[in-house]
């Protein structure tokens, strides 16, 4: 499931040590998902 990933993996980013560690991790998270989104509005723009 990978809704269940990204649950898992914001789980572990909060859990970091302090705020900027967490505040780093989440920055990075965010950085692979608009990567993604832009991977998938690619596709549908190929699929069309």
């Amino acid at each position: 499931d990978r809704r269940g990933v990204l649950d898992a993996a914001a789980l572990q980013a909060l859990a970091g040590e302090s705020v900027l560690e967490k505040e780093r991790q989440l920055s990075e998270m965010i950085l692979q998902l608009q990567m993604v989104r832009e991977q998938l509005l690619a596709q549908q723009e190929h699929s069309k």
